[in-house]
């Protein structure tokens, strides 16, 4: 994931390359936390799979229960083969404000 920020009541499409196929993936959690508790999560049915990487677009709600006042988002996606399950290292990323809140 190469995001260094994610703007609040946006609706960005987050890319995250793997060092592996997706091929066979059967279980996958995307958690999204701010100040040490998850503000939301995603599965493999959020997401769309292809090759070696995942993509995920997030909805105007989901980016408006972030806090630009927290400052940082930490990113974590899990996911599994089978009996196989990997862990992605914490990806964290600025939260920037709006002038207006709210969704349009």
């Amino acid at each position: 994931l190469e995001v260094m920020f994610m703007r609040r009541g946006t609706t960005p499409t987050l890319t995250f390359i793997l060092p592996f196929s997706t091929d066979g993936m059967d279980v996958l959690n995307l958690a999204f936390s701010q100040n040490n508790k998850v503000v939301f999560q995603k599965t493999l049915k959020d997401v769309t799979l292809d090759g070696y990487s995942v993509y995920l677009t997030l909805t105007q709600e989901e980016t408006l229960k972030l806090s630009s006042e927290q400052g940082l988002l930490d990113i974590q996606m899990r996911c599994g083969f089978g009996e196989s399950k990997f862990a992605s290292n914490i990806i964290t990323v600025k939260v920037e404000k709006l002038l207006k809140d709210g969704a349009i």
